[in-house]
């Protein structure tokens, strides 16, 4: 049985409960449209899929099934913006036209007395199934399956395995890990309980992929829980949670004090016990914070007594009070703390008092948060920090009483000068102890601050944040100043207009290191209504280029910023650069407006690419589609670029599966074949992805184990990032396009700090080969064993363009020269 995520069970029903309303209503279809379209899979229409249309507006929706020509029509839909959602036996859930993403999917508006046509493709999708069964070998019954994409979470499903064991789930064509829950029990294929350690799943088109596997032999847990007294403590939970990897279990006591817990998964996990009617916690062996906790092992086929005796309890109660020391606060929070991440929480009543109980013996500090409002934090007795709050005795059997009222406010005004000239700065955001305001007027008052000694956060565009340089006093019912001087950051300005001259709002320009190709995935800074933005350089003084990212609503297309206008070489840019707290002027942004690329990808297997990405840039998650510089392919190898501005620019094109490789089938940026963008024109360019070839291999420590982290390879030439895997145990695979001379980094945590090493040679990489590591002390990145012998003396060569590229490209960059081949 196939099951179906919750909220598109929500919309189901909601589509129903709509549909039905719509036939009791049938006055309302005077001022509904109509969504009618076509399903089809493989050029075939598809008869008896589900399609439900459900408004992003409002709530209102409907649904129908195709008829044997694959048609369907949505009648009695109220005007807005609905998606389509199909519904196919055998096949996964998708929108149209052709995704699994609700936030990707395309929004069809309806209007009173139209028909909106919404026609989709179905998904090219493979099978996952298998069974899952006990170390016994029988099967596990109604397992929860899920089958997580590696690149896309939207791709992932879940089913529910019949009671065999037995699970069959459609999914679209990708990579995927596959996880199982039985019980308490969580595992991923093959026997592993970290999703890192899990293996990979390719699914090819309309493939089946078998995933059968075996639960571990169970261990349980057992043992009597006591009062402080001795006599035996009823309806206590108990909880083990595995310590590394997802599994748990639970039990309450019964009237002996005793519990039982089967179906433990062998291994390491932490014990505690919270007490019934509260959440009081405590922990094995007999402490009170997490952090003192000691792990219990669970073993395979044995019982492990784990019995334990509660501390004594009291209570906590008091009242909280407005300042005037009468008027209560209802509906606070109230944490009673013993360790600063461990609290015990209650509320107030509409007359501020409140009552926590039980909680165990010993010495707290109380909080009291508005948590619905926001309107204070603050510790007993009229404190600001855990560090400075009164500590309140709780002894066995008692009541601890812990008063407190509000502490008065005053307010805040801050202006800000620039270091350089004195001048007032007109722009910056403000904050004082949990008030925050914004200005371009030079000042901005923050009101209802709590009395005391506060320090005050002030950041504006172009200038080095001033954290806490500054504090103020505040007085209750007093306003108090507070001047900041802020330093210069290493900045950019300019101005953006189009080619009329005419300012243009909106447009995020990101400064980008000249030796990094690396564009970030949201925007520092945008120009304003006059068209002028200040930056601050991302990585402090240096020479960067300019990216400018038009709006991708508006008509203007992106560029890099040449000294006299667009261009999309990154050779071309006009280079800026910027010395500590110096503002440099660039050059003029001039818009043009953008062209449309598009194209079919497949691979050289004679499969659509499914599930990957088409962009400007190098990007760490091929499937993601999610930058501003990055679009992804859809199910059928389509993809469709509209932000470009009118220049020639290199594609990359990433996908799983395969290497990351250049327009033209070339290995980095520098030779690409490059494609030429009209202004408001649609560009064809239908590209053939190489599966380049497989580096695998180990990485090992000092002590001889596998390491577990990521390799990054990048292009030696230009530094841009070509592949990335993450090693499990030590071993990893990767795809690159070769021959290819590549940098290598690899992170690495010995426990106590984390390493960025660097392979100290250039690696020229030179068809399927595998390839060994080891780190060193010191910790260094080597050559396991001998030295490879040289490569020969060559160089990518340079892929010619098309007559229709325009005049001939910069030659590319000398210094290819291999070193080790791998």
């Amino acid at each position: 049985m196939r099951g179906t995520p919750l909220r598109r069970v929500g919309l189901m029903l909601l589509a129903v409960v709509v549909t039905t309303l719509g036939m009791t209503t049938p006055a309302r279809a005077a001022d509904t449209g109509v969504i009618t379209g076509m399903i089809t899979y493989n050029g075939s229409p598809v008869p008896n899929a589900s399609v439900y249309a459900t408004g992003y507006d409002t709530l209102h929706g409907g649904g129908a099934d195709t008829d044997g020509t694959g048609r369907y029509t949505i009648s009695d839909l109220p005007p807005g913006r609905y998606h389509v959602e199909i519904s196919v036996a055998g096949h996964p859930n998708q929108y149209a036209p052709s995704t699994t993403s609700w936030t990707g999917a395309q929004l069809y508006a309806v209007t009173v007395g139209g028909t909106t046509t919404a026609d989709a493709t179905l998904i090219p999708y493979g099978t996952v199934t298998g069974r899952l069964a006990t170390s016994t070998g029988a099967g596990a019954a109604y397992a929860s399956v899920f089958v997580e994409s590696i690149s896309d979470p939207d791709a992932s499903d879940w089913t529910t395995a019949d009671e065999n064991g037995t699970y069959t789930l459609p999914v679209p064509v990708g990579e995927y890990t596959v996880q199982f829950l039985h019980g308490t029990s969580i595992q991923y294929a093959y026997g592993k309980r970290e999703r890192w350690e899990a293996e990979t799943f390719p699914v090819a088109l309309e493939q089946f992929v078998t995933v059968d596997d075996t639960l571990p032999p169970k261990g349980s847990a057992g043992g009597t829980v006591l009062t402080a007294a001795g006599q035996p403590a009823v309806g206590v939970s108990v909880y083990f949670d595995l310590i590394s990897g997802g599994g748990f279990g639970s039990a309450a006591t019964d009237s002996a004090g005793r519990y039982r817990i089967d179906d433990l998964a062998p291994g390491q996990y932490t014990v505690s016990f919270r007490l019934s009617g509260g959440t009081a916690v405590m922990y094995h062996p007999h402490v009170l914070s997490a952090g003192d906790a000691q792990p219990v092992t669970i073993a395979a086929d044995q019982v492990t007594e784990v019995d334990e005796t509660l501390f004594a309890t009291g209570a906590i109660t008091g009242r909280l009070t407005r300042t005037n020391g009468t008027t209560g606060v209802a509906n606070a929070v109230v944490a009673a703390h013993l360790h600063p991440d461990d609290g015990i929480y209650g509320r107030t009543d509409p007359d501020g008092s409140y009552r926590i109980q039980p909680v165990f013996a010993g010495n707290y500090r109380v909080n009291f948060s508005g948590y619905d409002t926001a309107e204070f934090d603050q510790w007993a007795t009229g404190k600001h920090s855990y560090a400075t709050a009164n500590a309140f005795t709780v002894a066995p059997n008692a009541v601890a009483t812990v008063n407190d009222k509000l502490l008065g406010t005053g307010s805040v005004r801050v202006t800000a000068k620039d270091a350089v000239t004195g001048a007032a700065v007109p722009a910056f955001s403000a904050q004082v102890r949990g008030r925050y305001g914004e200005t371009v007027s030079g000042a901005v008052t923050l009101t209802d601050v709590p009395a005391g000694v506060h320090p005050v956060q002030v950041r504006a565009q172009g200038y080095q944040a001033s954290e806490g340089v500054v504090s103020v006093t505040v007085t209750p019912g007093q306003q108090s100043a507070a001047a900041v001087t802020l330093n210069r950051a290493a900045s950019v300005q300019g101005k953006v207009v189009n080619a009329a001259g005419t300012p243009v709002a909106g447009v995020c320009v990101v400064p980008i290191r000249l030796e990094r190709y690396e564009l970030p995935e949201g925007c520092l800074h945008s120009s304003d209504a006059n068209g002028n933005y200040r930056v601050e350089m991302p990585h402090g003084a240096g020479s960067y280029r300019l990216f400018a990212i038009p709006d991708r609503a508006g008509p203007y297309g992106a560029q890099w910023v040449g000294p006299t206008g667009g261009t999309g070489d990154p050779r071309q840019a006009a280079v800026i650069t910027a010395a500590d707290g110096q503002w440099v002027t660039a050059p003029t942004v001039k818009l043009d407006r953008q062209g449309t690329v598009t194209g079919i990808v497949t691979s050289e297997t004679g499969q659509p690419v499914a599930h990957g990405s088409v962009g400007v840039y190098t990007h760490p998650n091929p499937g993601c589609g999610c930058s501003y510089h990055v679009v992804g392919i859809d199910g059928s190898g389509r993809y469709t670029t509209d932000f470009l501005g009118p220049y020639q620019w290199a594609l990359v094109f990433a996908a799983d599966g395969h290497a990351t490789q250049w327009s033209g089938g070339a290995t980095n940026r520098s030779t690409a074949q490059t494609v030429k963008v009209t202004s408001d024109a649609v560009t064809t360019y239908h590209y053939t992805m190489k599966v380049g070839s497989l580096i695998q291999g180990t990485v090992t420590l000092p002590d001889g184990s596998g390491a577990d982290d990521r390799f990054h390879v990048s292009h030696s030439a230009t530094g841009e990032l070509v592949a990335y895997a993450d090693a499990v145990d030590g071993v990893y695979q990767l795809r690159v396009l070769t021959p290819m001379p590549v940098t290598l980094r690899f992170g690495y945590s010995d426990g106590e700090e984390y390493h960025d090493l660097r392979l100290t040679s250039r690696l020229y990489l030179r068809g399927d080969t595998t390839f060994h590591f080891c780190i060193s002390e010191g910790p260094r990145l080597e050559i396991c064993g001998a030295r490879l012998p040289r490569a020969p003396r060559t160089q990518d060569t340079p892929l010619p363009s098309p007559p229709s590229t325009g005049p001939p490209r910069r030659p590319a960059p000398t210094g290819d020269r291999p070193a080790d081949r791998l």
